[in-house]
């Protein structure tokens, strides 16, 4: 194959699914990667491959697809991001990758690399998040939203987004039952067909598992229908996988709008946002200080970080110095529903 390939990539409930056209927009190329072991690996290395062989190709996907694109951007992809519209009408699954490929070969704005899926799109999200200000108070008084959970305990809640994800998570969770640390685990319903045996295993170590959306997906981009797909599939997926149905959800980004908020105690599930963000992710071991978290830390904190195949590169490595030092400050480190069952608690902090 010569020149440049434009690809799209996207996936449906089953499967990751790409089309990569020339620049006549004749198909190269057609494949697909169920949900198993390494098929996101292995699918956006395929992508890579095929993209590297010239440096005007590019690769299009959706915001649906948020673990997708940065599983490509790692791998050096020019990633030119789409919003996720029109979404077809099954509602679970992305964009059509021939569309993608199409708009891959229009494409005049691509992303950076290291900045993640979400980049470019702050003044959106406030805005969303503005919008939604109101209902996301009255959820906080009904106890439907939590930000930080108040009480004299000294205790926070550790919890990790975007997993399950091989030699991310069980390291993760080698560190937590070195420390006999308990957690909250937001989990990613692909990544969660993909590797069920290691959501059974945060069960069975006495961690929590909440919801985290599909496929990773800036949910207000979507309708409300394509919204509420993502986030009962994932609950149907943790279910079968594992036995629990879970009763948090994190929005993938923070991102919320004024209908999800309304959705989610329809769906029984409360909202989890947080007070403390280490910026995992974004911090290899050697040059991590926990300082500059750390004094942000108080009792009822909720700590946002990563076990995602690329979110969480470095969060074991850091993990164990984190722990450390909350323990020397004395907190102790609870579930999320522990927290909650902690607010009425009367041992008080000190």
């Amino acid at each position: 194959m010569n020149g440049a390939c434009f690809v799209g990539a996207g996936w449906t409930a089953a499967c990751y699914e790409a089309v990569a056209l020339d620049d006549a927009g004749r198909n190269l190329a057609s494949f697909a990667e169920p949900f198993r072991g390494d098929g996101l690996l292995r699918f956006a290395e395929r992508i890579a491959e095929l993209t590297r062989i010239d440096d005007q190709s590019v690769c299009a996907v959706d915001t649906t697809s948020g673990l997708l694109g940065d599983a490509l951007l790692s791998r050096g992809v020019t990633v030119s991001r789409v919003i996720a519209r029109p979404i077809r009408a099954e509602y679970l699954c992305s964009m059509e990758p021939h569309a993608l490929a199409a708009a891959a070969r229009r494409s005049t704005e691509v992303l950076s690399p290291g900045a993640g899926m979400a980049q470019g799109r702050t003044r959106e999200l406030l805005q969303a998040i503005v919008a939604a200000k109101p209902a996301e108070r009255r959820l906080e008084r009904q106890g439907w939203l939590l930000k930080r959970v108040t009480t004299q305990r000294r205790a926070v809640a550790l919890t990790f987004d975007d997993g399950p994800a091989p030699g991310v998570t069980d390291r993760i969770l080698d560190v937590l039952g070195k420390f006999g640390a308990r957690a909250t685990f937001f989990c990613v319903g692909s990544q969660l067909k993909a590797h069920g045996g290691l959501a059974r295993r945060a069960v069975r170590e006495g961690h929590l598992l909440g919801n985290h959306s599909f496929s990773h997906a800036f949910l207000p981009d979507l309708p409300p229908a394509a919204a509420a797909a993502q986030i009962t599939a994932t609950q149907r997926i943790i279910d079968q996988a594992t036995g629990v149905v879970p009763s948090f959800f994190r929005p993938p980004y923070g991102a919320r709008s004024l209908s999800l908020l309304d959705m989610l105690p329809e769906l029984g599930l409360t909202a989890v946002l947080w007070d403390v963000d280490p910026r995992d992710w974004r911090f290899l071991a050697a040059s991590y200080d926990a300082s500059q978290v750390l004094g942000q830390a108080r009792p009822g904190s909720i700590v946002l970080m990563h076990d995602g195949h690329v979110s969480g590169t470095g969060t074991a490595a850091i993990l164990s110095a984190l722990i450390s030092r909350l323990l020397e400050m004395r907190f102790e480190f609870l579930r999320l529903d522990e927290m909650i069952t902690a607010k009425d608690d009367p041992k008080e902090a000190g």
